[in-house]
C-alpha cells in the first residue's frame, strides 16, 4: 500500500496562522475524472488544485477567505517542511477563534462627511 502523501497549501495575504493548511494529496486513481478535464491544456495552463466542497465550510474559504473562482494557491511539496507542520490551527472566522489582532488589520479609509 502507498503512503498518505501531505503537502502545504496557502493563499496570500494569508495573515492568521490558520490560512496554512496540511492536506492530503489524492491518489491520482481517486481524480482521474478532473485530471482528464486539464488534460490537453496548455502546459503553463495545466496545474489545477482540487478542493473538496463537503462540510459546513469549504477548504478554501478555511484558507484566507478563498473561494473558486480562480483563487491561486501556493502547493507546498518540500516534505522536510511539511513534516513540520505538526498541527491544525483553526481556520481564520472560525466559531471561537479570535479575530485578527488590530495591528494585522489593514487600515481603513477616512470616514468621508455625509
Amino acid at each position: 500500500a502507498d503512503k498518505d502523501h501531505y503537502v502545504l497549501v496557502y493563499k496570500p495575504p494569508g495573515m492568521h496562522p490558520g490560512d496554512l493548511h496540511c492536506v492530503k494529496v489524492a491518489p491520482p486513481d481517486k481524480v482521474a475524472r478532473l485530471l482528464q478535464m486539464i488534460h490537453g491544456t496548455e502546459r503553463s495552463r495545466s496545474h489545477a488544485v482540487f478542493f473538496s466542497t463537503r462540510g459546513e465550510r469549504s477548504l478554501a474559504d478555511q484558507i484566507a477567505g478563498g473561494d473558486y473562482d480562480g483563487d491561486e494557491y501556493a502547493v507546498i511539496n518540500w516534505q522536510p517542511l511539511v513534516k513540520l507542520f505538526s498541527k491544525r490551527t483553526p481556520p481564520y472566522g472560525a466559531a471561537g477563534v479570535p479575530e485578527m489582532p488590530a495591528w494585522a488589520m489593514p487600515p481603513r479609509p477616512p470616514a468621508t462627511a455625509t
